[in-house]
């Protein structure tokens, strides 16, 4: 059978490349809703992304075509990535070598069919790095500062960004 991977784009200065073999059947599509909470007593931010990811590649004459995972950007410090659906637990696979961006894989349980819907969701940690007072990311008791990144497919409407902040902020 014919697999194939797409990239979830994060809206954000380092957007990933997409596949342009997917441009005309509109590939995987990726709806989500972010959700940045941030608590301060603990310095980190937790980012909770509710999708749902639906294919719109056709099968092909000679096969079948799916898809077997997405990958996606989140900002530079992420820690704690873990990714489920319906409960479970799906597989993650981190690649923080990017300056600007960290590469985050997951892998569905099953396969994302032509015309399937497929729901997920991931969360992170964003901790206070510490450091120089003009980082992006400063979480303390007296100030909240952090970037926020909205995902999903390019274009695509639906999607959403939540900021919660405790009182006083």
């Amino acid at each position: 059978a014919a697999a194939a991977a797409l990239l979830l784009l994060a809206v954000a200065p380092a957007a990933l490349p997409s596949h342009q073999a997917m441009a005309a059947d509109r590939g995987l599509v990726v709806v989500a809703q972010a959700r940045y909470e941030a608590l301060p007593n603990q310095r980190r931010v937790r980012v909770t992304i509710d999708a749902v990811a639906t294919s719109y590649t056709p099968n092909p004459v000679d096969g079948l075509a799916f898809y077997p995972d997405v990958t996606f950007a989140v900002q530079v410090g992420a820690a704690r990535v873990a990714a489920s659906s319906g409960g479970r637990p799906l597989a993650v696979k981190v690649d923080a070598s990017g300056q600007d961006f960290v590469n985050v894989t997951v892998t569905f349980e099953e396969g994302v069919f032509f015309q399937e819907n497929y729901p997920y969701r991931v969360t992170y940690d964003l901790p206070d790095p510490g450091g120089k007072p003009d980082r992006n990311l400063r979480i303390s008791p007296s100030i909240v500062a952090f970037p926020i990144w909205a995902f999903g497919t390019s274009g695509e409407p639906g999607g959403s960004v939540t900021v919660i902040l405790p009182g006083g902020f």
